[in-house]
């Protein structure tokens, strides 16, 4: 069976897979710091390596398994499917600093990529400042979480895998700036989720400038987004953006109807006018 990796060296994001001669130090270094690894997986892993002079905000990562048959079928996984750096709505500037380093991977870091997950810590790189990490992390870890995952169609029984191709498909890095085949639609996805919190913020700022009652102004909130979804998946085959905007509008449909559980209306309606004072970064291809 062939195991190939589909890298961005261009853009200093290359793969070291577990052929290339450096991968066994690479995993050491990962494995001293603490951060164990699914022995398993390590045939059809690689560690990426940040070599670029950003650290990265979000990614898409994608196995790609070919069979003796033709068929192919994929397992993917995104970093964080609200990356606050990208998309900081809601976000304090303190939290936003967190974030900067938790959960990101810095410029000169590494991350063992493997089918089950992500291993590797920014400590690689260096240690956490004091107001870089949750009150909570004593350790001060600053590992990336909040990962998505999600599989294709599994190929049927009796036609054996002849290939494997590991694609790093899509990467944004913190200042915006996005790279890579991009066949998840992260870019999209990404820029849909941009467009809709800013709507849904104008919508209450402009109520509660006009004097509405906040129950009004989450009825027009409401209209706006739609009823809350029965299922989270984007509409067709190639989404667009337009596509994917009203997807995200659905899933903030899902956060309101979760919000008004423990939030007043009013309460409810001040948190959503902030989404206007958001600034996200300039999302362009490289």
């Amino acid at each position: 069976m062939d195991f190939v990796c589909e890298d961005l060296p261009q853009y200093g994001l290359p793969l070291a897979p577990p052929t290339a001669p450096d991968y066994p130090a690479l995993l050491d270094d990962i494995q001293r710091l603490g951060q164990s690894v699914n022995a398993g997986d390590r045939p059809t892993s690689a560690i990426l390596l940040n070599k670029s002079s950003q650290s990265i905000a979000s990614l898409t990562v994608v196995w790609r398994f070919e069979t003796a048959g033709g068929r192919s079928f994929r397992h993917a996984y995104g970093m964080l499917s609200k990356p606050a750096l990208l998309l900081p709505f809601g976000e304090s500037a303190p939290s936003l600093k967190i974030h900067a380093y938790c959960d990101t991977i810095l410029s000169g870091s590494k991350r063992y990529l493997a089918e089950s997950g992500i291993a590797g810590f920014n400590t690689d790189v260096r240690p956490p400042a004091s107001d870089e990490q949750w009150p909570e992390d004593a350790g001060g870890t600053g590992n990336v979480s909040g990962w998505e995952t999600w599989s294709g169609a599994r190929t049927p029984a009796g036609d054996p895998v002849e290939r494997i191709v590991l694609v790093l498909d899509g990467v944004f890095f913190q200042d915006g700036g996005f790279v890579g085949p991009n066949r998840e639609k992260l870019f999209e996805k990404t820029i849909g989720d941009a467009e809709a919190h800013p709507l849904v913020g104008k919508i209450a700022r402009d109520g509660h400038n006009k004097g509405a009652d906040p129950a009004q102004i989450l009825a027009q909130i409401e209209k706006a987004t739609g009823p809350e979804p029965e299922s989270f998946d984007p509409v067709g085959p190639n989404p667009t953006v337009d596509d994917l905007r009203q997807w995200e509008l659905q899933k903030i449909a899902y956060e309101f109807s979760h919000g008004r559980k423990v939030l007043s209306a009013e309460q409810l309606v001040y948190a959503t006018m902030l989404w206007t004072d958001a600034v996200v970064p300039n999302f362009r291809r490289l």
